[in-house]
Order: structure tokens, then C-alpha cells, then sequence
């Protein structure tokens, strides 16, 4: 059954009359817009019959692992058939798979508290550009009041007119859980979040279906996560009652249970403040196509830390896009002055679709790491200073992830992008070499990173190439800082800023070597990949960078022998 997410635009005195409980109804995405095809990978249609078609879907989904779909409760019951990849209902050739409803044993279809259930999928979803997870809120956390927050579905355009083919999608805001209360008269616990379309006349949603944050409107971007699941509401495009959908992360632990273990969120870390960003850095809890099955790591991550609080921490998981890093005590580089440092772009080149660095070893090939990877293809940004400045090269890559990444403990976190087309060298676009094979950093040693990020704690995000030089720490003072909260190995090397501010880095960017800070020069050697790390300003914490030179066979194979160390 179809449930309006803010209803069906009924009369003020009629909705009065339904404080008692939520309204049932099909949905409505009065003022919403169709999604961008492939935009919303993680999107699942529920249809009452194997063929699929329009006729049949009557609930939506959210895939966040390849076997597992999460939904509403009040949806559950009988046999459900998951549509995978869809954009128009119709559309022929998707994934249609069979399942079987896990729903909450304390779900109450009378207020809908613990409106949430699991789909078990028969077979694992093939994953591909338009079929993929996204992860899950942290254990515990809330979406603050005003945050942005995109739903998706399939439902009438406006008040009892004819119900889309295509998926529509509308954004609205974060509703703070006592001001919703307040506006529906009580009803509202804390297994439940509201949002609202502020000055819209939006009635989003496909019960089931999925609000999400980190988003982008346009495209699907690697830090997408849910935060709730499209519940009930009543009024339409009316701000004194917004919609409500289920929280969550209140279900982290009987998710992982039901699961065992293939699903997971993190764990908040309130003692920790994470740094660098989500956006270049902070791992979210990802839930794995293979399912690394390993829980959470209670730690927040940064490279070099951020110095601001963010909701997850060290996962199984994957890239949460939030915040960006600070570069806390770092300064401008000097325009031209780091020509083999690449930006990586999830749509057009701007500094708001910017998620992490690299590093120009060829024309054709950029050196990264595996935990910015995605499906399908990357931009990559050439010859950058400041990320909104137009004429810059901009080509298309592929990923090539290490086999061996770890994505629990980050080990081997390396990953190369192929380039379609060779990039064109200047002064402003560069190669750099790779350190000799096998060789170390030695303690002490000045190291030069850099990338894009907040010169302050809350404050802006500054489009312009930052940098800021720190020294190697042994691999033994490495492992004795961080103890048994991280594993450093053979493959990392460490670094931290003696005595400054620093919450430097982009994940993915270059860690270097024999460097000039006014300028570039020939004998730049990239050291490292910037991989994670946790603290802010405090030499206790290192940052940790994948070691390059660990890996110069494996650049060797996969480039066909045009890379080398």
C-alpha cells in the first residue's frame, strides 16, 4: 500500500480529524522533480508480482547491501518482488529478485513506532553504476534542524492527478523532533525524524522509500547515507505538518542482529572529534558488496584532522561526504606550484562536487586511494588552483582499485584511475616519480601535502590549493601512539605537524617529497597517499599515508609497465 508522505493535500478540518493516528494513503511528490536518470542507485521498487511493471509497485526500498533492502514495516507482508536500477517503472531488462519480509517485532501498526523491516533478498543484486548501496547514519545520530535532506519515489504530481512512470525526488529540511511533536499534538517518538518542504508545495515520498543526506541533486555521490525511511504524515505542502520517517540509526544494533552482521552503522565516537572531512576523508560506515562482515571500529577519522564533529566513525565502510577537511595552519600554495596534484570531481569541476585528490605518475595515469573509489567513471581535474576556475582540463578516469584493500583496517589503500585520454602537460599540469621500490621515509624527514579544505575550525571552505609541510614519525613511534585503537603496518607510513595546527590533507592527494615550498620542482617524489588518521593538531594522533613504494609491482602490472618506480 502507498502512504502519503504529508498526505494528500486534504482539507485543514478533515486533517484534524486524523491526529488519532497517520493517514494512509497512495503518496504524493506534489512539487517534486523527476531524478536524474542513475542519480539515485540505491532506490528499490516493490512489486507485488515477479514481472514488475507500474501496476504492481507499491512501496519503496533502500539497497544498502547487495542481499539486504531496508523498508517500512506498514509495508511488509506477502511476497515482494525488489526492483533494482529502475527509473521508469516500465523499463525493461532490471533486476527483478525475490524476497522475504524481516519486519520489527515491535513495529505498532496503530502509531507506527518502529516502522521498519528488512528484505532479504533470494540472490545478490548485481551492482553497477545504476544499482548500488549507499550506508547507513551512525549508530545514534540525528539530522539536525535544517538539514538538507532529499527523498525519492514514484507518486502523483500533484493532488489526485495520474501517478509517474519516472522516479521523482524533492529536497526539504530537517525538522527538530520537538517542533514536530509540538505541530502533531504528541505521536512523535524517537524512533521517528520530521522534514518538511519549506515554501513548496511538496508531498515527496514512496512509503518505504528513503530520505537521505550528503546527497547531490544532480548525480549519485559515494557519500549518500540514510537517515530515515518514508513512514506517514498528514496536510499537504502545509510546514505545520511535515513528514515523518523512521530513524534509522535508532535500529543500528537490531539491523547488524538480524543481519549477521552483513549490515552494520557505526558507532559514535563523542569523545573523538574527527578530522578532515567526510567530504576528503572520514570513512563512513559503508555496507560492503562483499560484505567485509567486521563491526565497526569506534574511532573517528580524518587526515590530519578536521577539529570538527561528525556524526560516523571508522567503519567497514566507505566515503561519508560531509564536511570538508581543514587545513588548519597550512597556507596557499603558490599558483602553479603543485602541478601533479589532481582534484577528483563527482559531476562538473567545481568545488562543490570536489570529494578527493590524486596524483598525475603519467599522462593517461593518476595514483589515489582505494577508499575514494566508486562505481563507473571519475572526473579528474588537471592544472587546478582554485576548483571554480573554468579552462582547466578535465578527463574522464576509471578505477582500479588494490585487490587487497581492507576497507576495516585501510590497509593497502591505493587505487589507480585511468584516464581516457592522455592529459595535455604545462607548467600547470605535471607528472611526478614514484619513491624507488621499497624504500622508507626516514624519521624526521619534511614531507609537503596538500589539497583543498577550511583554514578554520567552522569556518569557510576556501576553493584555492593549500598546503602545509610536516615531518615523517617512525613506523615504531607510529604504532606505539596509536596502540591498539589502529593497526599501522608495513605499508603506511607516518607524519605530523610538530608543534602547529595542521588539520591538512585530501584524501587520496600526494604526501611528497623533496620538494620547494615557493615553487616545483624536478625532484618531487611522491612518498605517500593520504589514507586516514584521528586527533586534531596533536602530535599524539599521526596522519597515516598509504607507502607508495610498497607498491610499485602492482602500478607496474596494471599499467602495463608504463608507470614504474
Amino acid at each position: 500500500m502507498k502512504i502519503v508522505v504529508f498526505l494528500a493535500c486534504l482539507s485543514v478540518a478533515f486533517a484534524a480529524h486524523l491526529k488519532g493516528g497517520p493517514t494512509w494513503a497512495r503518496n504524493l511528490i506534489v512539487g517534486g522533480v523527476e531524478a536524474p536518470r542513475g542519480s539515485r542507485p540505491y532506490q528499490v521498487a516493490l512489486f507485488s508480482k515477479a514481472s514488475g511493471g507500474f501496476n504492481s509497485q507499491y512501496c519503496g526500498g533502500t539497497l544498502v547491501s547487495d542481499r539486504w533492502v531496508v523498508s517500512a514495516a506498514h509495508c511488509s507482508g506477502g511476497a515482494v518482488y525488489v526492483g533494482l536500477g529502475y527509473h521508469n517503472l516500465n523499463d525493461n531488462g532490471k533486476q527483478i529478485i525475490k524476497g522475504s519480509w524481516i519486519a520489527h517485532s515491535s513495529y505498532n501498526s496503530n502509531t507506527l513506532d518502529n516502522d521498519i523491516a528488512l528484505i532479504k533478498l533470494n540472490s545478490a543484486a548485481s551492482l553497477s553504476s545504476t544499482v548500488a548501496t549507499i550506508s547507513i547514519a551512525s549508530s545514534g545520530s540525528d539530522p539536525s534542524s535544517g538539514t538538507s535532506l532529499l527523498v525519492s519515489g514514484w507518486g502523483s504530481t500533484s493532488s489526485g492527478g495520474a501517478y509517474p512512470y519516472e522516479l521523482r525526488q524533492v529536497v526539504v529540511k530537517a525538522v527538530s523532533r520537538s517542533t514536530c511533536n509540538s505541530d502533531y499534538g504528541g505521536g512523535i517518538t524517537n524512533n521517528m525524524i520530521c522534514a518538511a518542504a519549506s515554501g513548496k508545495d511538496s508531498c515527496q515520498g514512496d512509503s518505504g522509500g528513503p530520505i537521505v543526506s550528503g546527497f547531490s541533486e544532480n548525480s549519485h555521490v559515494s557519500g549518500t547515507k540514510l537517515e530515515g525511511i518514508v513512514s506517514w504524515g498528514y496536510g499537504c505542502a502545509d510546514p505545520k505538518y511535515p513528514g515523518v520517517y523512521t530513524h534509522v540509526s535508532n535500529y543500528c544494533s537490531w539491523i547488524s542482529s538480524k543481519t549477521s552482521g552483513a549490515v552494520s552503522c557505526c558507532l559514535s565516537a563523542e569523545d573523538k572529534k574527527p578530522a578532515v572531512s567526510a567530504h576528503l576523508f572520514t570513512l563512513h560506515c559503508k555496507n560492503l558488496p562483499s560484505r567485509r562482515r567486521a563491526s565497526c571500529v569506534i574511532m573517528k577519522l580524518l587526515i590530519f584532522l578536521a577539529c570538527v564533529s561528525l556524526a560516523c566513525a571508522f567503519s567497514p565502510g566507505r566515503l561519508l561526504r560531509g564536511p570538508r577537511n581543514l587545513i588548519v595552519g597550512g597556507v596557499e600554495s603558490p599558483v602553479g606550484s603543485r602541478p601533479y596534484q589532481v582534484a577528483l570531481f563527482d559531476g562538473p569541476a567545481s568545488a562543490n562536487n570536489q570529494f578527493c585528490g590524486g596524483t598525475l605518475v603519467h599522462p593517461q595515469w593518476v595514483v589515489t586511494a582505494a577508499h575514494c573509489a566508486g562505481a563507473g567513471k571519475v572526473n579528474v581535474g588537471l592544472g587546478f588552483h582554485d576548483l571554480n576556475e573554468n579552462g582547466n582540463q578535465v578527463i574522464a578516469g576509471s578505477w582500479i582499485v588494490h585487490p587487497n584493500f581492507n576497507y576495516n583496517t585501510l590497509n593497502k589503500d591505493i587505487a589507480l584511475i585511468k584516464l581516457d585520454a592522455a592529459a595535455t602537460l604545462s607548467d600547470s599540469v605535471q607528472t611526478i616519480k614514484l619513491a624507488s621500490s621499497g624504500s622508507d621515509v626516514a624519521a624526521s624527514t619534511a614531507l609537503l601535502v596538500s589539497g583543498w579544505g577550511s583554514i578554520s575550525s567552522g569556518g569557510s571552505y576556501p576553493d584555492k590549493l593549500r598546503q602545509v609541510v610536516v615531518s615523517a614519525v617512525s613506523r615504531k613511534d607510529c604504532k606505539d601512539k596509536y596502540g591498539s585503537e589502529a593497526s599501522i603496518t608495513r605499508v603506511m607510513i607516518c607524519a605530523a605537524a610538530s608543534g602547529k595546527d595542521s588539520c591538512q590533507g585530501d584524501s587520496g592527494g600526494p604526501i611528497v617529497s623533496n620538494f620547494d615550498e615557493g615553487q616545483h620542482i624536478d625532484g618531487v617524489v611522491l612518498e605517500g597517499i593520504v589514507s586516514w588518521g584521528f586527533g586534531c593538531a596533536d602530535p599524539s594522533y599521526p596522519g597515516v599515508y598509504t607507502r607508495v613504494a610498497k607498491f610499485c609491482d602492482w602500478i607496474a602490472t596494471e599499467t602495463s609497465n608504463v608507470v614504474t618506480c
